[in-house]
């Protein structure tokens, strides 16, 4: 005779309205008479084995018997068995691991409408595991498992429509299957969520609904959420800004062992960001990111080496280690390789070394390797001068807001180099960088605007304005000028 607590777990099983996932009894001997009614009966009803599978794998992590239960309720054509099947020969749990015998029962169980192998056989056909790879398919099974509601299935195919791999791209379509996977818990579709709207990807920057999704994951344990949420709170996007919150979901996540929140967490540690100021714990946890292989946490402690922070300065050790982050695609790194080779530091001096490497920075978008780049074209220097060249590369570095770009745009205007001379546009370009803090550009600005020439109007008050900027900031020129235009003008 069955206990009453296993009747009613055995009859809401069947009537799908309770799953073994559910199931908790207090009393270690309800899973043993579970156990041994199953294994009873299941000659009566092939499902009673599943149930038997299941209780060997989950809490006696006996996976030879859960295999040998799961195979009975297969062979008798029970889904949930096939799936099983197909779990334990894909993971190798309890059999030798088969990816083609996993597929063969994925695709059983899938046929007779088991959702979650519905599922899986779609991963294996999106990634080209043990089958071609045919997008097509995937998108078929994982619509399927999305129309039984498979949460995971459901992301899974938002990701399709979202890239538009085996159907037509929908961006909307994306959305309406994160939210519904979201909704139900997945925490990779919140993530993608909060990484969409973070980014401004398919659809407008929306940082609060980013906070929102990323909030939703943290609070769940999710590592990739937590450090998000930090980022968040870290620059103050779409919420005030909170360094102390920063470094407390920094810390959830590096404890975590995820590679960008123990970078970030060496930066609060070196700054003094949410936390007290410590060097030391600054190195140890960029070494720990290091370790895990994150390129931020390499070029930071190539910084290390490179500045003096924590350590002595050692220039060879810091080469040592943009050398790995570049290995990694570093663009920063790539960057200080070029700059050291071509400043002598850690290596004797070579223009051409230096060139080679701030060409692969700037191909990869370094704002400083192209404006590095575009003066060795401005100067002639191992290339053939050549100003238009370098104008261009100037204005490319300058549309990522990169101060000396707009410096060096500016005097090409106003010399006329490379460009048609426009002191217009060259002020225009000074003051863009004036207004980022560059001293010797609100010197410039107030020159020009003191003295003006046949084709710009000169403007006192503009040039009393900047040239007291960078007076404040300790320029001379800028100091003397200002006090001849006072006194002229009293």
């Amino acid at each position: 005779m069955v206990c009453k607590d296993i009747y009613e777990f055995l009859t809401s099983y069947f009537d799908r309205e309770m799953s073994y996932d559910e199931l908790s009894f207090s009393d270690e001997l309800l899973y043993s008479e579970l156990l041994d009614y199953c294994l009873e009966h299941g000659k009566d009803d092939a499902e009673l084995y599943n149930i038997a599978g299941l209780i060997y794998y989950n809490e006696y992590k006996d996976y030879e018997s859960s295999f040998k239960c799961f195979l009975k309720c297969a062979e008798a054509g029970k889904s949930n068995g096939e799936y099983n099947v197909g779990l334990l020969y894909s993971k190798g749990e309890g059999v030798k691991k088969d990816e083609e015998e996993a597929l063969y029962w994925y695709t059983q169980a899938a046929m007779h409408g088991n959702r979650d192998a519905q599922n899986n056989l779609a991963i294996l056909y999106d990634l080209g595991e043990a089958v071609d790879e045919n997008n097509e398919y995937a998108v078929y099974w994982y619509e399927k498992a999305a129309e039984a509601n498979n949460k995971y299935a459901q992301g899974n195919l938002a990701y399709m429509y979202l890239k538009g791999e085996g159907v037509e791209k929908d961006v909307s379509k994306a959305l309406d299957l994160y939210y519904k996977a979201a909704e139900q818990g997945n925490i990779n579709a919140m993530n993608s969520l909060g990484e969409l709207y973070y980014e401004g990807e398919e659809v407008n920057t929306n940082y609060f609904t980013a906070y929102y999704w990323f909030k939703k994951s943290a609070e769940l344990g999710d590592a990739t959420g937590q450090c998000y949420l930090a980022d968040i709170y870290y620059y103050g996007e779409g919420i005030d800004k909170d360094e102390e919150l920063a470094f407390k979901w920094y810390y959830k996540a590096a404890m975590q062992n995820h590679p960008d929140a123990c970078n970030s967490l060496g930066v609060c540690y070196l700054e003094g960001r949410g936390t007290e100021k410590d060097e030391e714990k600054a190195l140890e946890w960029y070494m720990k990111a290091a370790d895990l292989g994150n390129s931020f946490a390499m070029y930071n402690i190539g910084n290390c080496y490179y500045f003096g922070w924590v350590v002595d300065k050692d220039y060879v050790e810091a080469l040592k280690w943009f050398h790995k982050a570049a290995e990694l695609n570093n663009d920063n790194a790539i960057f200080k390789i070029g700059y050291m080779y071509h400043e002598g530091q850690g290596v004797l001096e070579d223009s051409v070394e230096a060139l080679k490497w701030y060409k692969v920075a700037s191909d990869l978008g370094n704002a400083n390797a192209i404006n590095n780049l575009a003066n060795m074209y401005y100067y002639g220097e191992e290339v053939e001068q050549d100003y238009k060249k370098a104008v261009d590369l100037y204005l490319k570095a300058a549309e990522t807001d990169n101060i000396i770009a707009f410096h060096n745009l500016a005097n090409c205007y106003y010399y006329g180099r490379g460009v048609d001379l426009d002191v217009e546009k060259a002020v225009y370009w000074y003051t863009k960088a004036a207004e980022q803090g560059d001293e010797k550009c609100q010197y410039l600005v107030g020159k020009i605007y003191a003295f003006g020439d046949d084709s710009f109007e000169e403007n006192i008050e503009k040039a009393i304005y900047w040239l007291n900027k960078a007076s404040e900031q300790g320029n001379i020129e800028a100091k003397e000028l200002l006090d001849e235009l006072v006194k002229s003008n009293n």
